[in-house]
């Protein structure tokens, strides 16, 4: 049996571990230096769904490219976009670096500490298999983003009391395990990627547990707008699903 963190408040559910992130961006006067995010070198064709899969954004397929640049590289991927970040942070203030959001902070509850913490992790986590796009996961993540955008809601449960399980049962069957990582707030699929692998503020790190799960090989994608926060990014995770 393992568990749904919602907000860290722990509630069993068979097979299944969901977790939550909260991502709050403000406005800070102290500009930062630039720096690049690239991706020469990577297999990027290899670890992105293909340009025929029409049910998901530019957006949603950088997040799956970079959930396996992560998996299948670690240590390198930290090595490129995480340890690098450590230059960022005043304090609890994660300052973006690069044009225009010099000006844009990222208020995070334990500072330079968890960011150093996931390098120092990453580093020394083996290799995993890439996740692959699968189009039931993926409607069932698009519920949950659209139901988040529409009623402004926050957490695993949408608005009319359904769950991952719910959601991902009326598309197929699930085999193994499943998961869900919800994010709000990042609008990159690097972004998005790296605070869910830093998990500040989640004494569990369960969103990097499931990133780095190696039970995991299929994953869905949905982003939506949120009236809170901007934007609403869920990813749903499986051993499979028929």
């Amino acid at each position: 049996m393992t568990k749904i963190n919602l907000l860290n408040d722990a509630i069993s559910l068979i097979q299944k571990t969901l977790w939550l992130s909260i991502c709050l961006s403000m406005t800070v006067s102290t500009a930062s230096a630039s720096i690049d995010w690239p991706t020469a070198g990577w297999p990027v064709k290899k670890l992105t769904p293909a340009d025929d899969l029409s049910y998901l954004s530019v957006l949603e397929k950088n997040i799956i490219l970079h959930l396996n640049m992560a998996r299948t590289d670690p240590s390198r991927y930290s090595q490129e976009f995480i340890a690098p970040r450590s230059a960022f942070y005043n304090n609890k203030m994660y300052l973006k670096p690069g044009g225009a959001e010099n000006f844009i902070g990222l208020k995070t509850q334990e500072g330079l500490s968890a960011a150093d913490e996931a390098a120092k992790v990453m580093s020394s986590t083996k290799a995993l298999g890439s996740l692959k796009a699968h189009k039931k996961l993926t409607l069932a993540a698009q519920d949950h983003a659209a139901d988040q955008s529409k009623y402004g809601g926050i957490g695993h449960v949408s608005h009319n009391g359904s769950t991952l399980q719910n959601r991902i049962e009326r598309y197929g069957k699930w085999q193994h395990t499943i998961g869900e990582n919800i994010i709000y707030g990042p609008d990159s699929g690097r972004e998005v990627v790296v605070q869910l692998l830093i998990d500040d503020g989640v004494k569990s790190r369960g969103h990097r547990t499931n990133i780095l799960k190696n039970d995991y090989k299929v994953v869905g994608v949905a982003c939506d707008k949120h009236p809170s926060y901007g934007i609403v990014c869920v990813m749903d995770f499986a051993g499979g699903i028929e």
